[in-house]
């Protein structure tokens, strides 16, 4: 009968233990959910700004060639126009840099 007693009293035990541990494991599942809804807001706050960096910079780019001392500058060169060619290949390497940067609110979910 103590037999018996004592594998009770084991088993009792064991189960209050697999009780705390789940008890550990749903907090810890819980903080990590709440953890994951945080960085998502943070990362789509950063995908917005990216987007708005990528349009702000698309636009100085397109209106740098238009300003008054690049333009007077390419025409003191009308011949070969090296410099304006250097300016337009730096530009495009601009854009294409910011193209390649760019984060897309699909890819940045998809990457989680």
């Amino acid at each position: 009968m103590r037999t018996r007693r004592f594998a009770k009293t084991g088993l009792i035990g064991k189960i209050r233990e697999t009780a705390q541990t789940l008890r550990e494991v749903e907090t810890d599942r819980s903080q990590a959910r709440s953890e994951l809804s945080v960085k998502q807001r943070e990362l789509n706050v950063c995908v917005d700004r990216n987007a708005e960096m990528y349009l702000l910079t698309n636009e100085t780019l397109d209106r740098l060639p238009g300003r008054g001392a690049f333009a007077t500058f390419a025409d003191h060169e009308p011949f070969t126009r090296l410099s304006r060619t250097r300016l337009d290949n730096l530009i495009e390497d601009y854009r294409y840099r910011i193209e390649k940067l760019r984060v897309e609110k699909s890819t940045a979910k998809t990457s989680k």
